[in-house]
């Protein structure tokens, strides 16, 4: 990649360079100061002001600050000396005689430009001298530093006496963090690695430099699926470490140890900082700029200034050191009673394992800090403090490792430990773990859960059966298993939670959407009983809500629930958040909205591949797949669909139709639409086996989409009676429309699927009509159709299907001004009827 040997480019600096450009292009301008926290581009800026004055036929010198030369008479500026060093002992005031002979006058373009790096590390004289020099007019200056260090009086003076321009240097913001890193690499990061990035460097050019060129060197950063990916790892970091050392050296030696306390509990409440480390060490840091309030939290609490900071003291930290600061951070926690909190709770824990206090001592279970991290949404952390638990007493937490386990789609690894363990326990409890990861560790339904079983879970085996049966598709005895948990006095919430998501979401597929939405409301009114009990409990409903409504075809309600998700999102574990993005991806490709949907899927494949509980990352690949094939990527396409059919395919049946057909878009980007309309069919024919009618409208409409409605015509007919609400007869009313090439037909489909929040469709069917309108040669008419055709396809940008390229998508433009005039008189008179109807 060479980025030690070529310079990032500058991004987000315009006003900075605009304001650079001045001081070069204007003789009387005495300089600009550039100032801004460390690795916040200063010097990169200050190279590109030179290469700009040499440009102008400024003449210009380079120097830099340094911590070892600021005790030397011109230390900055000795190569300025016509003796060199030997000058040095001369009086200051003949030296001050010499440099300026050195440096000379204003040339034909202006003075003469004195660039100095860290100038808030200059030696008394040079700092002198160029105030002098400025003030005299004989050179401009060009000086770099950092805001949160003291400069001497004669720098300062500079910008105080209005003699030069001080120019703020902030870290970048996201937008152009993301633009620097994507120029960088020559390929954007997906998204789950650039908000760590993010989170790690807050847009600071020179950390994000360090961190890419050690990932790249290591092999933690690598290109994948046309996108970089990063997995957190940084490889050597020595440079990076030299880098925040620089930092801290010179610092008050008091703020040291208080860095180190915070190292171990970022953020840490301001009283327990005050006294594990004393009130004046905090002060110390604070006021170097190294530790910040935190405003969001309900006591006063400390985190560092800056996050690389933090994350390189922990990784150079002595063992021993750390051991201690977390023991002391555990007992001030205990002293004050705050352990039994929830979120105490897990803290104490984890620094006491972090301390290596033996399980058991005082005052903590590791057993219930794991319990309370996995409600936390945190099944990492669980893991950690129950393996730890389970190496003392398994009985303990055998269950609760299991489960954290679960969470992040181990369930092979929580099978085998269910299997080598005997221990004596709540045999509700093993079974249920059993249960929960049987499925997904590839035992099968039969074996994963015995049906009917009388236990004394509440009800929440038999949920689980629920679950591993929607998710082998055998959706009528899902129902009626959802049907008699839901039904039991004794069901626990998380027991109706789960029966209600899979019992709705099986008769969403069935078409059955109104059963659906009742079983649905159940499941929320538990959901929210749950409360942060069972933090699973709303992402579990709210799935099932998105496949309701998109088996259903209500779209537009679909976009607004994931919208409203993805909100309140924030914090969630990886899970979650995959789970949220593979769904919005899902919505807009069915919309049509390719970028949101290919950025979308493309986050939550990566967020997935790390905790893919219910293995959904096969389905959000070949929906990444059909979200490229709607641009005409067939290369693109066929990659990420196939690495779709590299996924295990031995659980989550449920999805194998949409998966199905997902490939059928994906042969007609390669122009094979033959093929396409086999897969399409095949699909329809496998929704129609398991049972899903409402999926199987979906199929058999998209056969008509692809050139072939006279093959699904009856087939949709024969499924509207079957499934409940209005997708079904809009689809089987396009398609006749298709066949018989009926224009007012497609356009009245339009509408209906606009109204449904199907941008695609709506898009297609006004496409449609335009062309067999056009074809009629009716003007007007034709017109009319354009304009709507051009209006939708303008929410569906660049997409392109074979019904669409009908008409070309410029095309709609060239219509006469007559010909829109009448359109829009068409357009009011349909309304007026349709209000009439009404």
């Amino acid at each position: 990649m060479g980025l030690d040997a070529t310079p990032w480019p500058i991004v987000g600096r315009d006003g900075e360079l605009a304001a650079v450009q001045a001081a070069i292009l204007d003789p009387a301008c005495g300089g600009v100061i550039l100032a801004g926290p460390q690795g916040s581009g200063r010097t990169s800026l200050a190279r590109e002001l030179e290469f700009r004055a040499l440009a102008a036929g400024r003449a210009t010198t380079w120097a830099t600050g340094t911590r070892a030369a600021s005790d030397l008479p011109f230390g900055a500026l000795a190569h300025l000396l016509p003796d060199g060093p030997a000058g040095w002992d001369l009086d200051p005031i003949e030296l001050l005689g010499r440099v300026e002979a050195v440096v000379g006058g204003p040339g034909p373009a202006g003075p003469p430009i004195v660039v100095v790096d860290d100038a808030h590390l200059l030696d008394g004289l040079s700092a002198v001298f160029l105030h002098h020099a400025v003030l005299r007019g004989l050179v401009a200056v060009a000086l770099t530093v950092r805001c949160d260090a003291p400069a001497p009086d004669p720098v300062v003076a500079l910008w105080k006496d209005g003699l030069v321009d001080r120019i703020p240097v902030a870290p970048l913001g996201r937008e152009d963090t993301a633009e620097l890193l994507e120029r960088a690499l020559g390929a954007p990061l997906e998204p789950a690695s650039f908000e760590r990035l993010w989170d790690l460097t807050r847009g600071t050019p020179l950390f994000l430099r360090e961190i890419v060129r050690a990932a790249l060197a290591s092999g933690a950063l690598a290109k994948r699926r046309g996108a970089w990916r990063w997995d957190g790892g940084m490889g050597d970091g020595d440079r990076l470490a030299g880098l925040v050392e620089g930092r801290l050296e010179g610092e008050d030696p008091r703020c040291r140890p208080v860095l180190e306390l915070v190292a171990c509990g970022d953020p840490l409440a301001v009283w327990l900082a005050e006294e594990v480390a004393g009130r004046d060490a905090l002060q110390a840091a604070e006021r170097a700029g190294l530790l910040e309030a935190v405003p969001e939290t309900e006591e006063p609490a400390v985190r560092f200034g800056h996050p690389i900071h933090r994350e390189v003291l922990r990784a150079t930290m002595p063992l021993g050191r750390r051991r201690e600061l977390c023991e002391r951070l555990a007992a001030a926690l205990l002293d004050r009673g705050e352990g039994g909190r929830p979120g105490g709770l897990v803290r104490v824990a984890l620094w006491q394992l972090e301390a290596g206090t033996p399980v058991g001592g005082r005052g903590v279970s590791f057993a219930a800090a794991a319990h309370q991290a996995l409600r936390d949404g945190d099944p990492h952390v669980a893991e950690r403090l129950a393996r730890a638990a389970f190496d003392a007493e398994p009985t303990s937490a055998l269950v609760i490792l299991a489960e954290s386990l679960e969470r992040q789609g181990r369930h092979v690894e929580a099978i085998r430990l269910l299997d080598r363990v005997e221990v004596r326990g709540d045999a509700a409890a093993l079974t249920l773990a059993r249960a929960a990861n049987g499925y997904w560790a590839g035992a099968g339904s039969a074996a994963a859960v015995r049906r009917g079983e009388d236990d004394a879970s509440g009800g929440e085996v038999p949920a689980t059966e629920a679950w591993v049966l929607f998710f082998e598709s055998r959706l009528a005895d899902c129902v009626e298993v959802s049907r008699t948990v839901l039904g039991r006095p004794d069901a626990t919430m998380r027991a109706r939670v789960w029966a209600a998501t899979a019992g709705a979401a099986a008769l969403g597929l069935c078409g059955r959407f109104n059963e659906a939405r009742g079983a649905a409301d159940l499941g929320s009114e538990a959901a929210e009983s749950s409360g942060p009990e069972d933090p699973w409990a709303r992402p579990e409903i709210l799935w099932a809500r998105v496949i309701l409504l998109v088996t259903a075809g209500r779209l537009g309600a679909a976009r607004d629930l994931v919208e409203r998700a993805g909100q309140d999102s924030a914090g969630a574990s990886a899970q979650f958040v995959g789970m949220g993005l593979g769904f919005h991806g899902l919505v807009a490709r069915l919309q049509g909205h390719h970028e949101t949907a290919v950025a979308s899927l493309r986050h939550a494949v990566d967020l997935l591949e790390r905790a893919d509980m219910y293995r959904f990352a096969r389905l959000w690949l070949a929906e990444m797949g059909a979200s490229l094939a709607l641009v005409g990527d067939g290369d693109a396409a066929r990659a990420a669909y196939d690495d779709a059919g590299a996924q295990d395919p031995g659980t989550n049946r449920v999805f194998d139709p949409w998966i199905a057909l997902d490939g059928a878009w994906v042969y007609t980007a390669e122009g094979r639409l033959d093929e396409a309309v086999d897969r399409a069919l095949a699909a329809a024919e496998e929704a129609r086996g398991l049972g899903q009618r409402a999926f199987e409208v979906t199929a058999a409409y998209d056969v008509a989409r692809l050139g072939r409605p006279d093959l699904v015509v009856d087939r949709l007919g024969a499924l509207v009676p079957l499934v409940d609400g209005d997708f079904a007869p809009v689809c089987r009313r396009a398609a006749e429309a298709l066949a018989e090439r009926d224009p007012a037909g497609l356009t009245d489909c339009s509408r209906l699927f606009e109204e449904l929040g199907h941008d695609l469709l709506a898009a297609e069917a006004a496409t449609a009509a335009h062309a067999l309108l056009q074809a009629g040669r009716t003007p007007a008419a034709a017109a009319h159709a354009a304009a709507r055709s051009q209006r939708l396809r303008e929410r569906c940008p660049d997409v392109t299907t074979p019904l669409l390229d009908l008409v070309p998508a410029a095309e709609p433009r060239a219509v006469t001004r007559r010909e829109r005039e009448v359109a829009g008189l068409l357009e009011r008179a349909v309304r007026t009827v349709e209000q009439a109807d009404t």
